[in-house]
């Protein structure tokens, strides 16, 4: 369990129930819906896959009626350079859309780009990247159910070469905590419904929290609910893992 984020919660039901809470990041674009719920402060890394570079990343979407804003920060040689400050984009939403068209961000140059929450993708592009080093950067990827993955692509000016154009990946998850809202039994199982966090998680059971192999019940799932049966020997106990 990665960071140490955790959380044991032991139930008063006719079987035993322990809770082990981590999440885990989320596979391809899953948990699209309204833009809404898309906001939050999203945090990961930057890797340059050409160049072997890589640092933090952090992406916050603020959203206020037909406004949004999305602060960016990267940190780590960034486009072999430096640090660069934090910056703002306005955005304007537009149905299932985040429109960007922001010009004048610094080394970043002009970016514009489209966050769309009906078909969970993520594109930018960025041009007139002052200095004259950089020509373009493109991205495009998947955002939803807590985590943004994007491929980017850097072109710099001159002929084509095995690192030009140079290409990176970023993957960022939702910083929102794991909380867990609701516990109750319907019938012969047991619905556990929480919020937050990254997605999907992964649920697991075994019969003895000391001992034994926790055995994957379903396969990872987007979602914030779990319905697990109740083990017939009257004793079980449940965790909800990621990596």
């Amino acid at each position: 369990m990665k960071n140490g984020n955790h959380v044991q919660r032991l139930l008063g039901f006719p079987a035993a129930i322990l809770f082990m809470v981590v999440c885990l990041p989320l596979a391809g674009g899953a948990g699209f819906g309204a833009v809404q719920d898309l906001a939050g402060r999203y945090q990961g890394f930057w890797t340059n896959t050409t160049f072997g570079s890589t640092g933090k990343a952090v992406i916050d979407i603020q959203l206020a009626g037909t406004n949004a804003t999305i602060l960016f920060d990267m940190d780590g040689y960034v486009f072999g350079a430096m640090d660069p400050p934090l910056i703002s984009m306005p955005g304007l939403v537009q149905g299932s859309q985040i429109l960007i068209d922001n010009h004048g961000t610094g080394m970043f140059g002009s970016i514009s780009g489209t966050i769309d929450s009906a078909n969970g993708t993520f594109s930018a592009v960025l041009g007139d990247i002052p200095g004259g080093g950089i020509q373009r950067v493109t991205a495009t990827g998947t955002i939803g159910g807590g985590r943004i993955s994007l491929d980017y692509e850097v072109t710099f000016p001159g002929p084509a070469s095995p690192t030009n154009p140079a290409h990176g990946v970023m993957v960022a998850t939702s910083a929102s905590p794991f909380k867990i809202t609701r516990i109750y039994r319907d019938s012969t199982v047991v619905v556990v419904e929480w919020s937050g966090g990254p997605q999907p998680c992964q649920v697991q059971t075994r019969s003895n929290v000391a001992a034994g192999a926790w055995i994957n019940h379903g396969a990872p799932a987007a979602g914030y609910t779990a319905r697990v049966p109740m083990d017939p020997a009257g004793k079980g106990f449940i965790r909800i893992v990621g990596q």
